[in-house]
């Protein structure tokens, strides 16, 4: 297999960690120096080799990448060939943000996975993820929507963070497939709120064995942008008040039905909203039935 001269020199340089006894813990303990010393700028693999030191040598065997627990391609200029992932089967965490890749077919081969980054790519499909039963976390923000169906026979995710999704449905079904999950994604909104308008809902998810929390934010735009206010004069107006009652329990209660289905007793229901701008949560305690 033909590896670029700076995929072999960080492949090389991953194995001289394990071989010096740095581990994910030990490198991101490092990279937390770096970043401090540097805030305005992401760590790069120069900084890291100042720190830590170089291998002698830049061969090596493929077969030696099963040595490999993590990889952080994010640290070069990567090339996007990622066909020498067969050979790192150990391979637990993979941070692959801000890469601009298209296919990530070859994460297939990585069945003891449990965390990946995948931020700001341009992937079409996660089918590769399908059969990666360890996966605990995996982050997709800033990437287009795609379709989350390879995840819904998950059953060990404990962290999902989205972009703008399509399809609600799968991410809710994913949710009440774990044990314990916190998700964070986008959603459309088409509703009218006595007059006020406001295109997306940012929502924030977290289900534990006892509760069950539900946060969802109006958005005027993206993340970056102003919440929808709230005009002074409608904070005291009856009909509003009952109206964003009635949009809150709507909003919270499909929610809360398609992730607890039939499978939980509900023990306490406490719903806030605020009046600066439409924004609204749920706290719910719960006990899961045998």
């Amino acid at each position: 297999m033909q590896l670029s001269d700076s995929t072999r020199h960080l492949l090389a340089q991953h194995l001289h960690w394990i071989k010096i006894g740095y581990d994910e813990i030990k490198l991101n303990e490092v990279v937390n120096i770096i970043s401090r010393e540097n805030l305005f700028s992401a760590t790069r693999l120069n900084q890291l080799e100042e720190k830590i030191g170089t291998p002698e040598n830049i061969n090596f065997e493929l077969e030696e990448l099963e040595k490999l627990t993590c990889f952080y391609p994010c640290l070069i200029k990567f090339d996007g060939n990622l066909n020498f992932l067969k050979y790192c089967t150990n391979l637990e965490e993979v941070d692959l943000a801000c890469l601009d890749l298209e296919d990530i077919s070859d994460l297939v081969h990585l069945k003891k996975l449990i965390n990946i980054n995948l931020c700001s790519n341009k992937i079409d499909s996660i089918d590769a993820l399908a059969t990666l039963e360890n996966l605990e976390d995996i982050d997709l923000t800033y990437c287009k929507p795609v379709s989350l169906k390879p995840l819904l026979n998950h059953k060990r995710i404990k962290n999902i963070t989205l972009e703008e999704i399509e399809d609600e449905a799968d991410i809710l079904e994913i949710i009440s497939n774990q044990e314990e999950c916190s998700a964070e994604y986008i959603i459309k909104n088409s509703t009218d709120l006595h007059g006020l308008t406001f295109p997306k809902y940012w929502v924030f998810i977290k289900l534990k064995k006892e509760t069950l929390t539900i946060n969802m934010i109006s958005l005027m735009t993206d993340k970056l942008s102003s919440f929808c206010q709230i005009a002074p004069e409608l904070i005291n107006d009856r009909s509003f008040y009952d109206a964003y009652r009635s949009l809150l329990n709507v909003e919270i209660d499909k929610r809360v039905s398609a992730i607890l289905k039939s499978n939980y007793e509900v023990l306490e229901v406490v719903k806030y909203h605020t009046e600066e701008e439409i924004e609204f949560e749920l706290q719910m305690k719960i006990k899961k039935l045998n």
